[in-house]
């Protein structure tokens, strides 16, 4: 009779055990149909990302994926702080047309030259994805370097690229630059600011030293070939 009942009481714990994995697998296969859902929406920019992402968040606290303390638990409240801050600094900054005068005054300072122009828009898009969110500094910069090359006459693409590889550079030199970093800030607390620039600021702009010269090849004026055939007589003229 004692063997009869332990044996039952396993077979319970068993079915239990198999209704709790059954259970738990079916969460995580509506997990995941609601992040390619929420995903899919915010592709197709129908509805606002941010409206999705709530949206999507409510979806899996009301389903009962997550409870509320979990869900509260993993927002990283030390990384939103800031980048909410830097968005108003930005914002507000935007608005007074300091970033289209740094770059206009870049511009000048270089003689208008197309090569020099690519650099010094590339060193000021660095110097300012190192302090303020990369993704923002590229989209202040845009607007003013497809007006300054219109005005030369010459292709934005290498300028554009350049910039946007020279914000990820930038951006890498300190503690602030980019998400990624404040999370790993957040997360070892030996890696200070000064920390972030003593060891990644000299790297980084190495890095972009060595980078810009295949976009500066990219510009047509400092293209050999193209001098060449600029230079070149026109037979039917």
């Amino acid at each position: 009779m004692t063997g009869f009942f332990l044996s039952f009481l396993g077979l319970t714990a068993r079915l239990n055990r198999e209704r709790e994995g059954f259970r738990v697998e079916q969460q995580a296969f509506i997990a995941i149909g609601l992040f390619l859902a929420a995903y899919g929406l915010i592709i197709s920019e129908k509805i606002h990302r941010t409206i999705v992402a709530m949206a999507g968040g409510i979806v899996m606290v009301a389903l009962g994926i997550v409870n509320q303390e979990t869900a509260l638990h993993h927002i990283d409240f030390n990384t939103l702080g800031p980048l909410v801050g830097m968005m108003m600094i930005v914002g507000i900054t935007a608005e007074t047309g300091l970033f289209k005068y740094i770059a206009i005054w870049a511009a000048k300072k270089v003689g208008g030259h197309p090569v020099r122009i690519l650099v010094a828009l590339s060193v000021v898009t660095a110097v300012g994805s190192a302090f303020l969110d990369n993704v923002t500094t590229v989209l202040l910069m845009v607007p003013v370097t497809f007006s300054i090359t219109r005005q030369s006459r010459v292709t934005p693409i290498p300028f554009l690229i350049s910039q946007i590889m020279a914000s990820n550079i930038g951006g890498t030199a300190t503690l602030i630059g980019d998400p990624p970093n404040i999370m790993i800030g957040d997360a070892v607390k030996e890696l200070t600011f000064m920390a972030f620039i003593n060891n990644l600021s000299l790297i980084s702009f190495v890095i972009l030293a060595a980078t810009l010269p295949f976009f500066v090849l990219a510009v047509p004026e400092a293209n050999p070939d193209h001098r060449r055939a600029s230079s070149e007589p026109d037979d039917n003229g």
